[in-house]
């Protein structure tokens, strides 16, 4: 989260509890990807806590850079390849699937990318007007095509989904970008993972919401 150790860690547990949650409620083994986003969101929430501690925490400091690795992670690295391959999955319209197969390549490729960068690129956190801004030092030539391969794998290929409940869950995702560009810009990284995680405590309505038509259906 961006603006303290404890909301970043009250959001963190929270999300993990909505993510075991969604876990339990996944009909078969193709919803489990996309059923682990809150989860894995909790995770990432607590280790910017981490991130936080270390600013005011002398023996937390020194494992600041770790916890920021951490948190890039999963915030630069695991998203382009997770969302479009956790939506391909449960997706059952033929010629959407084929859209997303593409948009999973690119998120794929963009990913390997991006933790090549991290290994070899130095990166740093700074608290900047009570957020938290990470400076990450990759090549510049490419971020622009990145940054825009970045937010059609993790926007769009929610919205192309045929299931209008996950699009409602990417267009959240894009209102929490815009909200981010918008009005934090210089902390944007951190910001929008915050307001992506609020948003996917979604996905526990979506499939709980699933499980009671299936359910609904075995009992007719």
């Amino acid at each position: 989260m961006c603006f303290s150790a404890s909301a970043s860690f009250i959001a963190g547990i929270g999300l993990t509890g909505v993510g075991v949650m969604s876990l339990k409620k996944t009909s078969n083994k193709n919803q489990t990807m996309f059923a682990s986003i809150p989860l894995i969101f909790g995770i990432q929430q607590l280790t910017e806590g981490m991130v936080w501690l270390s600013f005011s925490n002398v023996d937390i400091m020194v494992y600041r850079e770790m916890f920021t690795y951490g948190f890039l992670f999963f915030a630069e690295t695991l998203w382009p390849f997770w969302v479009p391959v956790s939506v391909l999955l449960i997706e059952k319209n033929p010629f959407r699937k084929k859209i997303l197969t593409y948009i999973t390549i690119a998120g794929s490729a963009l990913s390997a990318y991006l933790l090549y960068c991290l290994c070899l690129f130095k990166v740093e956190a700074q608290v900047c007007s009570h957020h938290i801004f990470y400076d990450l030092d990759f090549p510049k030539g490419v971020s622009i095509y990145g940054a825009i391969i970045y937010y059609l794998t993790t926007v769009l290929a929610p919205i192309i989904s045929s299931n209008r409940k996950v699009q409602w869950f990417g267009f959240g995702v894009l209102i929490a970008y815009i909200l981010a560009r918008v009005f934090f810009e210089y902390s944007r990284i951190s910001v929008w993972c915050f307001f992506a995680a609020i948003v996917s405590v979604w996905i526990l309505y979506l499939l709980n919401d699933e499980k009671n038509k299936q359910l609904a259906l075995i009992n007719k």
